[in-house]
């Protein structure tokens, strides 16, 4: 981290950290009232120890690659380690010391706070209705160009360090609304008011050259030539594979090195990721984009990834799989297992969580090759009005379902227990007999597969306590409360000031558990969520299960083991 201008070296202390507010602009609603959100962070380029606290929890885990980051998580970086949040044209990089929140990831706002440390924020593009906003305890910085900054957020009310080496930000607050352009650095002291001290440009450091570095690896990557660039974590897949035009498919990727026997999605594990539930967290180093977006095809001897139109910006699915499940699908002694099949080009994606129509429609036309020459190709249209009246469920033959089907254990699956060689099995055609196709899992989530390695050695504390005060802008006095009374400084900690009103903060994992157990694998919707929020009970879901058991079983839709 940089020397702070004229005071001391940064060092790491242990306090409390309240992720609270000064609000100065407009509101936006809770994102678990309606469709999740269509966008996710990758957390990518892992170096050191570097932890994370999930969202509804307040214990830190170890930080995986490839784990898709969403509204309410919180990293935090070692002395020695750095990371890479990916957001398609948006990229976050987090150097020592650095604590990290998600504020708010939703379709139309990019908001994170950074409580302490260095960051690297590479915007590659900008849209208009997609603002990105930084908050720390100086201040609000809002990218107005694309561009590259660096915050340099000090602890012990030292101040922050803002520079801008490419485009231009605005740095808002209380007594402060300025626009900083490249070639500009300023130190940030105070909260109310802020003070602004104009800084000469540093001198590059490793954390500097670490990052353009990265910046040459996004803009030289080859799957710009393929893929929408919100196709979060495309850019890494050149290392991994190479690209090729198919008649049938337009571009696909063809993975690299692989072990035989290899199939999509059976090397990673299962973790439990809200608004979205059972989400598919790959071990590869190349493990994100084809695994959340587009379809997978077997051509010949070979696997390869089919992206969606490169015109339509994609929307983000947990797993682009059908499960396969059921009271009788079991192993051995009779234990339940739980089943995935990759899709294939053409096959719908039929998400768990609860999602509209318009849901329905982009999760699927955005990540479905627009190639038509595909004898299997089926429009996700035809499958609109299956899905929302849940009847007349039409017959999908899963091209591979003989190929490429796996399960593990069921206990294995709750727990976030590692998917390899060595734990899955194929089922049989005695298994498949009793095998229903699934829109989830019927197993319902543990902590363990939200915590699955738990860290008690990080020197900021897990605990949120989440406090949104409002402040009058140009006000010099205390900030206000909702209510107009002075609002209490956060015990032990600081004020994080926002130019965006976070969205509140929904229940905890552990008041969900119970009522998850009870959806048999199925997120809360938004009216169970709501319940928890206001405490009473989530009561019964009420959105229904598709497809409906009715329909769904292998035999009844004419699936068989085997079948293509």
């Amino acid at each position: 981290m940089r020397n702070r201008p004229r005071a001391c070296f940064f060092h790491v202390c242990s306090f409390s950290v309240s992720i609270a507010a000064l609000l100065l602009g407009s509101a936006h609603a809770w994102a678990g009232a309606g469709d999740p959100p269509v966008r996710v962070a990758r957390l990518a380029q892992i170096a050191g120890q570097v932890s994370l606290e999930p969202a509804g929890t307040n214990q830190w885990t170890q930080a995986e690659p490839n784990t898709p980051l969403t509204t309410g998580d919180r990293l935090y970086v070692n002395h020695e380690g750095h990371a890479e949040l990916q957001m398609g044209e948006l990229a976050v990089r987090a150097w020592k010391f650095a604590d990290l929140s998600v504020v708010n990831l939703a379709d139309h706002v990019t908001q994170l706070a950074v409580a302490q440390g260095s960051l690297h924020v590479r915007t590659f593009g900008l849209r208009a209705d997609r603002p990105v906003e930084v908050d720390t305890p100086n201040g609000a910085i809002t990218v107005t160009q694309p561009g590259d900054f660096r915050l340099d957020v000090y602890t012990n009310g030292g101040g922050t360090l803002v520079t801008v080496d490419a485009g231009a930000i605005q740095i808002s607050g209380p007594g402060v609304a300025k626009i900083l352009g490249a070639g500009e650095s300023v130190h940030l002291v105070g909260s109310n008011p802020i003070h602004v001290l104009v800084q000469r440009m540093p001198g590059k450091d490793p954390f500097d050259i670490w990052s353009l570095q990265r910046d040459r690896a996004f803009l030289s990557s080859e799957a710009r030539r393929y893929v929408n660039p919100d196709t979060v974590g495309s850019e890494d897949l050149d290392a991994y594979g190479k690209w090729s035009q198919t008649l049938e498919y337009g571009p696909v990727w063809y993975p690299s090195n692989l072990p035989a026997g290899w199939s999509p999605y059976s090397n990673g594990r299962w973790a439990w990721i809200a608004p979205w539930g059972w989400t598919w967290v790959d071990a590869d180093a190349s493990g994100f984009a084809p695994f959340h977006y587009g379809r997978w095809t077997d051509l010949g001897s070979r696997w390869g990834w089919i992206p969606g139109p490169s015109g339509v910006a994609p929307v983000y699915a947990p797993a682009m799989v059908a499960f396969v499940g059921g009271a009788s699908f079991s192993g051995e002694g009779g234990k339940p297992l739980a089943g995935w099949i990759p899709l294939g080009a053409g096959e719908p994606f039929y998400p768990a969580y609860a999602c509209s129509r318009a849901c329905f429609t982009e999760v699927n036309l955005s990540n479905l090759s627009d190639a038509r020459s595909n004898s299997r190709h089926v429009s996700a249209e035809n499958y609109f009005g299956y899905y929302h009246t849940r009847v007349g469920f039409r017959s999908i033959r899963y091209a591979h379902q003989k190929a490429a089907t796996i399960a593990v254990p069921a206990d294995l699956f709750a727990t976030g227990g590692a998917v390899t060689p060595e734990t899955v099995m194929h089922p049989t055609a005695q298994q498949w007999a009793s095998a229903r196709i699934l829109s989830q899992p019927l197993v319902a989530p543990t902590m363990q597969s939200v915590l699955p390695q738990p860290v008690n050695s990080v020197p900021v504390p897990a605990e949120r306590a989440p406090v949104i005060v409002a402040l009058n802008p140009g006000a010099t006095s205390a900030p206000q409360s909702g209510t107009g009374e002075s609002a209490p400084q956060p015990d032990g900690g600081f004020w994080l000031i926002a130019r965006t009103r976070p969205p509140a903060a929904g229940p905890t994992l552990e008041q969900q558990l119970p009522a998850l157990r009870q959806n048999a694998g199925r997120p809360l919707d938004p009216g169970q969520l709501k319940n928890l929020a206001a405490g009473r009970s989530a009561g019964p879901a009420t959105v229904r299960e598709f497809p409906p058991e009715s329909t769904s079983s292998a035999k009844a839709t004419g699936r068989r083991a085997g079948v293509k």
